[in-house]
């Protein structure tokens, strides 16, 4: 069974790097196939990025490119939804926020 994986992998926080890499491995272990998918919406991607040095986004880049198993990257949430309509067969949200796709200006009211 193919489980996508709906989290904030790419925020460069470690816990978010090691929370998603445990995830995927008990799913694994569980005998699923797991699949991070790589959402990246740029407005939230910029906001992680403006508060790290380069030095550590880079750091947070191989960590996902050499240990998670992530989809193609998506950059809006129709792609993601396709892709999980037609490739998953189940999807598991974890984070320590509640993973939503909302827009921008939702986030500002």
């Amino acid at each position: 069974m193919k489980v996508g994986i709906l989290t904030y992998h790419s925020s460069y926080n470690f816990g978010a790097n090691l929370q998603t890499l445990a995830i995927q491995e008990i799913l694994r272990c569980k005998g699923y196939y797991p699949v991070v998918i790589d959402y990246r919406d740029p407005w939230r991607t910029e906001m992680y990025r403006s508060k790290v040095s380069s030095a550590q986004a880079e750091i947070h880049e191989r960590f996902i490119e050499k240990y998670l198993n992530t989809s193609q990257r998506f950059f809006c949430d129709e792609e993601v939804r396709e892709y999980c309509n037609d490739e998953l067969d189940i999807i598991f949200v974890g984070s320590n926020q509640v993973f939503r796709l909302v827009p921008r200006c939702r986030l500002q009211s």
